[in-house]
């Protein structure tokens, strides 16, 4: 039986999806997932180039 890690891309997807509801605020919401803002707001321009 393996483990079954968080990668990267599942944090991204998660991030995103939380910022999406607007549930918290921005900075709580780094805060959550141990980024900073300069890297929040960079996930974000980039999902939004989508």
């Amino acid at each position: 039986m393996s483990w079954k890690g968080v990668t990267v891309m599942d944090q991204r997807v998660r991030f995103i999806s939380e910022y999406l509801d607007a549930y918290f605020s921005f900075t709580s919401l780094c805060d959550q997932f141990n980024i900073s803002r300069k890297t929040g707001y960079k996930w974000v321009k980039r999902y939004k180039v989508l």
